[in-house]
């Protein structure tokens, strides 16, 4: 589990029973071929390790389209509940050093955007700055911007370094 998910199967329980209490029944649109638990796998798996959506649908014996609207349905539910976990630049550790970078979040190929198109990695996404401790634990993640936009855009932007 925790190698799909990045999450031990108790954080995983815990997210489903976040969800299950701020999702309304107007909300609650996962497949009930899959269930809460197993849809929350499905989009923990896709989103950490952009699995195809196929190979998602063959490892839990269901259809390619129910894996895409599990997905659908629960990464909106999942940012959700766990915005409020995520910390702002001012909640930094300002004792340690960290390690502050630019990374491009790719995405398909959207052609009525070419603000997404990034010329460095000659593919379409989202550009985000990101801090982490020099033994590698993410702790902070900027808004994301549009892929063009060049990392020092996108740091002075994040003023992740102001202070």
């Amino acid at each position: 589990m925790y190698h799909t998910t990045g999450l031990t199967r108790g954080r995983v329980e815990e997210l489903c029973a976040l969800i299950h209490e701020a999702a309304s029944e107007s909300i609650r649109r996962w497949p009930p071929v899959l269930g809460l638990y197993r849809s929350v796998v499905v989009t923990l798996a896709y989103l950490r390790q952009n699995r195809v959506q196929a190979e998602l649908a063959e490892a839990f014996e269901v259809s390619q389209p129910t894996i895409g609207r599990a997905i659908a349905a629960m990464t909106p539910l999942l940012a959700g509940v766990l915005e409020q976990y995520v910390p702002a630049a001012d909640d930094l550790d300002d004792r340690n050093s960290p390690i502050v970078d630019g990374t491009l979040l790719p995405c398909w190929s959207w052609a009525s955007r070419p603000e997404l198109f990034s010329g460095t990695h000659r593919t379409t996404g989202l550009t985000v700055q990101v801090v982490c401790t020099p033994d590698g634990r993410l702790r902070w993640v900027s808004d994301p911007m549009p892929g063009s936009r060049n990392d020092i855009v996108g740091l002075n932007a994040s003023r992740v370094l102001d202070g």
